[in-house]
Protein backbone atom coordinates (compact mmCIF):
# COMPACT_ATOMS: atom_id res chain seq x y z
CA UNK A 1 0.00 0.00 0.00
CA UNK A 2 1.23 3.47 -0.89
CA UNK A 3 2.29 5.50 2.16
CA UNK A 4 0.42 8.69 2.95
CA UNK A 5 3.63 10.59 3.77
CA UNK A 6 7.27 10.18 2.80
CA UNK A 7 9.37 11.52 5.66
CA UNK A 8 12.79 12.32 4.21
CA UNK A 9 15.86 12.72 6.40
CA UNK A 10 19.26 13.66 5.02
CA UNK A 11 22.33 13.35 7.19
CA UNK A 12 26.07 12.91 7.40
CA UNK A 13 27.92 11.86 10.55
CA UNK A 14 24.88 12.56 12.72
CA UNK A 15 24.08 9.12 14.12
CA UNK A 16 22.74 10.25 17.50
CA UNK A 17 20.65 12.97 15.89
CA UNK A 18 19.29 10.44 13.39
CA UNK A 19 18.31 8.11 16.24
CA UNK A 20 16.42 11.02 17.88
CA UNK A 21 14.48 11.68 14.69
CA UNK A 22 13.74 7.97 14.23
CA UNK A 23 12.50 7.64 17.80
CA UNK A 24 10.17 10.61 17.30
CA UNK A 25 8.88 9.18 14.01
CA UNK A 26 8.27 5.68 15.37
CA UNK A 27 6.25 7.16 18.26
CA UNK A 28 3.72 8.63 15.83
CA UNK A 29 0.18 7.27 16.27
CA UNK A 30 -0.19 6.88 12.49
CA UNK A 31 2.05 4.37 10.77
CA UNK A 32 1.01 5.40 7.24
CA UNK A 33 4.48 6.70 6.38
CA UNK A 34 7.73 5.67 4.84
CA UNK A 35 11.02 6.93 6.28
CA UNK A 36 13.62 7.66 3.66
CA UNK A 37 17.13 8.30 4.91
CA UNK A 38 19.81 9.68 2.61
CA UNK A 39 23.17 9.40 4.32
CA UNK A 40 26.26 11.04 2.86
CA UNK A 41 28.62 8.09 3.52
CA UNK A 42 28.93 8.66 7.27
CA UNK A 43 31.72 7.10 9.31
CA UNK A 44 30.31 7.64 12.81
CA UNK A 45 28.18 4.52 13.24
CA UNK A 46 25.27 5.77 11.15
CA UNK A 47 25.59 2.85 8.75
CA UNK A 48 25.23 0.34 11.61
CA UNK A 49 22.09 2.15 12.77
CA UNK A 50 20.67 2.13 9.24
CA UNK A 51 21.32 -1.60 8.90
CA UNK A 52 19.49 -2.20 12.19
CA UNK A 53 16.27 -0.62 10.89
CA UNK A 54 13.47 -2.88 9.71
CA UNK A 55 13.07 -2.70 5.93
CA UNK A 56 9.37 -2.01 6.37
CA UNK A 57 10.04 1.01 8.57
CA UNK A 58 12.80 2.67 6.56
CA UNK A 59 14.48 2.77 3.18
CA UNK A 60 17.93 4.25 2.99
CA UNK A 61 21.04 4.83 0.95
CA UNK A 62 24.51 5.71 2.15
CA UNK A 63 26.82 7.16 -0.46
CA UNK A 64 28.76 10.34 -1.17
CA UNK A 65 26.79 13.31 -2.45
CA UNK A 66 27.58 16.81 -3.60
CA UNK A 67 25.82 18.51 -0.70
CA UNK A 68 22.56 18.76 1.18
CA UNK A 69 20.41 19.66 -1.82
CA UNK A 70 21.78 16.72 -3.84
CA UNK A 71 20.87 14.49 -0.89
CA UNK A 72 17.38 16.03 -0.68
CA UNK A 73 16.86 15.39 -4.41
CA UNK A 74 17.87 11.75 -3.89
CA UNK A 75 15.23 11.52 -1.17
CA UNK A 76 12.60 13.01 -3.48
CA UNK A 77 13.47 10.42 -6.14
CA UNK A 78 12.95 7.64 -3.59
CA UNK A 79 9.67 9.04 -2.22
CA UNK A 80 6.42 7.27 -3.01
CA UNK A 81 4.07 8.90 -0.48
CA UNK A 82 1.21 11.23 -1.30
CA UNK A 83 3.02 14.01 0.57
CA UNK A 84 6.67 14.73 1.38
CA UNK A 85 7.98 15.99 4.70
CA UNK A 86 11.66 16.83 5.22
CA UNK A 87 12.90 16.26 8.77
CA UNK A 88 16.62 16.71 9.33
CA UNK A 89 18.58 14.43 11.62
CA UNK A 90 17.95 15.84 15.08
CA UNK A 91 14.48 17.17 14.27
CA UNK A 92 11.52 15.67 16.07
CA UNK A 93 7.76 15.85 15.79
CA UNK A 94 5.90 18.08 18.23
CA UNK A 95 3.75 15.23 19.51
CA UNK A 96 2.56 11.75 18.57
CA UNK A 97 -0.34 13.14 16.51
CA UNK A 98 1.69 15.39 14.17
CA UNK A 99 1.74 12.91 11.30
CA UNK A 100 -1.93 11.99 11.78
CA UNK A 101 -2.91 15.67 11.51
CA UNK A 102 -1.23 15.90 8.11
CA UNK A 103 -2.66 12.58 6.93
CA UNK A 104 -6.16 13.61 7.99
CA UNK A 105 -6.00 17.01 6.31
CA UNK A 106 -8.75 17.51 3.71
CA UNK A 107 -7.88 16.08 0.29
CA UNK A 108 -8.13 19.59 -1.20
CA UNK A 109 -5.16 20.84 0.88
CA UNK A 110 -1.95 21.01 -1.19
CA UNK A 111 0.37 22.24 1.57
CA UNK A 112 0.22 21.67 5.30
CA UNK A 113 2.36 24.04 7.34
CA UNK A 114 2.76 25.08 10.91
CA UNK A 115 4.93 26.35 13.68
CA UNK A 116 8.17 24.81 14.96
CA UNK A 117 9.53 24.75 18.47
CA UNK A 118 13.12 25.99 18.66
CA UNK A 119 15.45 24.37 21.16
CA UNK A 120 18.91 25.32 22.30
CA UNK A 121 22.01 23.11 22.01
CA UNK A 122 21.31 21.72 25.48
CA UNK A 123 17.72 20.81 24.57
CA UNK A 124 16.03 23.65 26.42
CA UNK A 125 12.97 25.11 24.73
CA UNK A 126 13.57 28.64 23.44
CA UNK A 127 10.05 29.14 22.06
CA UNK A 128 8.25 28.96 18.75
CA UNK A 129 10.02 30.16 15.63
CA UNK A 130 7.57 33.08 15.46
CA UNK A 131 8.55 34.14 18.98
CA UNK A 132 12.34 33.90 18.57
CA UNK A 133 12.77 35.19 15.00
CA UNK A 134 11.31 38.14 13.08
CA UNK A 135 9.33 35.70 10.90
CA UNK A 136 5.70 35.41 11.99
CA UNK A 137 3.75 32.38 10.80
CA UNK A 138 0.88 33.54 8.57
CA UNK A 139 -2.65 32.16 8.57
CA UNK A 140 -2.43 31.43 4.82
CA UNK A 141 0.82 30.75 3.01
CA UNK A 142 1.38 32.78 -0.15
CA UNK A 143 4.28 33.42 -2.50
CA UNK A 144 4.36 37.16 -1.76
CA UNK A 145 4.91 36.58 1.98
CA UNK A 146 8.42 35.28 1.29
CA UNK A 147 9.75 38.69 0.22
CA UNK A 148 11.33 39.08 3.65
CA UNK A 149 12.74 35.56 3.85
CA UNK A 150 11.69 32.05 4.69
CA UNK A 151 8.58 32.52 6.82
CA UNK A 152 8.02 28.83 7.47
CA UNK A 153 10.64 26.22 8.35
CA UNK A 154 11.02 23.30 5.98
CA UNK A 155 10.39 20.94 8.94
CA UNK A 156 6.88 22.38 9.10
CA UNK A 157 6.19 22.46 5.35
CA UNK A 158 4.50 19.31 4.01
CA UNK A 159 3.63 19.23 0.32
CA UNK A 160 1.69 17.03 -2.05
CA UNK A 161 4.40 15.05 -3.85
CA UNK A 162 2.93 15.70 -7.30
CA UNK A 163 3.69 19.43 -6.81
CA UNK A 164 7.31 19.18 -5.71
CA UNK A 165 10.16 20.14 -8.01
CA UNK A 166 13.76 19.12 -7.45
CA UNK A 167 16.09 21.47 -5.61
CA UNK A 168 18.06 23.67 -8.01
CA UNK A 169 21.39 23.57 -6.24
CA UNK A 170 23.20 24.32 -9.49
CA UNK A 171 21.50 27.71 -9.45
CA UNK A 172 21.22 28.37 -5.70
CA UNK A 173 24.03 26.77 -3.73
CA UNK A 174 23.02 28.35 -0.40
CA UNK A 175 19.29 28.98 -0.70
CA UNK A 176 17.85 26.21 -2.83
CA UNK A 177 15.39 25.44 -0.03
CA UNK A 178 13.86 28.92 -0.23
CA UNK A 179 13.79 28.68 -4.04
CA UNK A 180 12.09 25.25 -3.71
CA UNK A 181 9.29 26.69 -1.58
CA UNK A 182 8.85 29.65 -3.91
CA UNK A 183 8.68 27.34 -6.92
CA UNK A 184 5.90 25.38 -5.21
CA UNK A 185 4.02 28.57 -4.25
CA UNK A 186 4.27 30.25 -7.68
CA UNK A 187 0.86 28.85 -8.49
CA UNK A 188 -1.96 29.44 -6.02
CA UNK A 189 -2.13 26.50 -3.59
CA UNK A 190 -4.62 25.47 -0.96
CA UNK A 191 -2.90 25.67 2.44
Amino acid sequence: MKPAVSVITVCRNACEDLRKTGKSLFLQSSKAFEWIIVDGASNDGTLDYLKSLDEESARWISEPDTGIYDAMNKGLRMASGERVWFMNAGDSFHDSESLAKVINAPESIDICFGEVQVTGPDGTTLGTRSSVTPHQLPVHLEYSLFKYGMIVSHQAFVVRRSLVPFYRSDRYSLSADLDWMLEILKEPRTT
